[in-house]
Formats: structure tokens, sequence, C-alpha cells
């Protein structure tokens, strides 16, 4: 208690000797109030850190970001939404190219299919002749030739039925020729169809042929192939 008493005025003495003058006062009032400013500065600044950013799962996430990002959200989903149908369309092309387009051209199997498709038609056809391939940049593409005789009417269908067999087949060029008896104008009467027709393919080296490469590495595109065939079955 007496040791307690005796520093009383040590203390006091001290604060006198600090604020025994209005200069003395003034200096001693503006260095507490400095240090009030900064402290409320370093402690604003704390709370500002801790209220744009959160630790979650080990990472620092910027909650003005997040913010953000939340708010664009519909943006994010609409623009999904446009690459997925973008997606779908060019998988539903690459198929459908894939569908009629071979890797190769059987010469065997362009006849059979010719000689099937004009009997069905009612069209007698001499022997197919398939001519030279040739390979461009797109496309591989072979030549052919062939002579069918029926009615007029029928050899049209035929003509109407090439596009849409297993394996396409397009018109190049086409004759047509009738006998000297046949009646004008008459779709029913006897002619002779000459046509030369061109087969695409993807032969290889080509952009046809890269773009069913990268269809037959799509997974989607496997499990599609592998649907179609057991349908097929």
């Amino acid at each position: 208690m007496n040791e307690r008493m005796k520093s009383l005025p040590t203390i006091s003495s001290w604060l006198l000797k600090v604020t025994g003058t209005p200069a003395r006062c003034h200096i001693a009032g503006s260095i507490v109030i400095a240090i009030l400013v900064v402290a409320t500065g370093w402690v604003s600044t704390q709370d500002l850190r801790a209220s744009v950013t959160t630790r979650f799962q080990g990472v620092d996430v910027n909650l003005d970001d997040a913010h953000a990002l939340i708010l664009s959200s519909d943006g994010w989903r609409q623009g999904y939404a446009r690459i997925s149908e973008a997606s779908a369309s060019i998988e539903q092309t690459m198929t459908n190219i894939a569908q009629w387009l071979p890797t190769d051209i059987d010469p065997q199997a362009v006849a059979i299919q010719l000689r099937r498709l004009a009997a069905e038609n009612g069209l007698t056809i001499n022997r197919p002749e398939i001519g030279t391939r040739h390979v461009g940049t797109r496309v591989g593409v072979v030549t052919g030739r062939c002579e069918i005789h029926g009615n007029c009417d029928d050899v049209y269908a035929f003509l109407a039925g090439l596009p849409n067999q297993k394996i396409a087949i397009a018109v190049g060029e086409l004759q047509l020729s009738r006998p000297a008896t046949t009646n004008e104008g008459s779709d029913t009467d006897p002619c002779v169809a000459t046509i030369e027709f061109r087969i695409p393919f993807a032969a290889e080296g080509t952009a046809a042929a890269q773009l069913l490469k990268l269809r037959i590495a799509s997974p989607d595109a496997a499990s599609n192939d592998a649907n179609r065939q057991r349908n097929d079955a």
C-alpha cells in the first residue's frame, strides 16, 4: 500500500511535465489523435478485407467476383444452350454425311444397286461401267456410265431414286433417245437413257475423311453408330 502511494506522485509529476504548458498539451493531444486515426484506419481496412474476401475449401474467394458471377449466371446458361444446340446440329450433319458417304467404292456393289433399282422400276440395264477415280481436296469421286431401256416415266423414277440409295449416285450427264416409231410426247413410249454418273466417297487425305475420323473419335458418335447398327440388324 505504501509503495502504491509512493508511485502516485511520480505518475502525477510525469503527467504534469507532459501537459504542464499549453504547447505540450497540444502536442500530446495531437499525438493521441494521430494514433487514434491510424488505429481506426487499420481496423476499417481489416474489416473491408474481411467483407470482400473469404476462404472456401482452402481457396481465397473474392466475394465481389462471386456476386458478379452469380448475376451473370443467366447469360452463361443461355450461352451454354446456344453452344449445345450448335454442337448437336454439327453432330447431326456429320451423321448424315457418314450415312451416305462411303470411305471406298466397290464397283460390284454399285452394279448390284443399279440393277436392283432398274428392276424395281421395270427397266433393263446393260453392264454398268465404273470409270476413273478422282481425288480432290474435299472428297474423292468415282465416275461411271450405264445405259437403261424402258418407258420414259420409269426412267424418270429411276433417276429420282439414284440419290436415295445406300450408295448415293449423282447424275453428271443424261442423254435420252427414242425409236423413230414412238409417239412424240408420250411418256409411256420406250426410250433409251445413257447416264454418266458420279459417286462421291471419303478418299484418304480429303477433308471428308478427316471429318469422319473426328466423328469416329467422338463418344456420342460411336454410341449412335452402335445403336444404328443394332436397328439395322
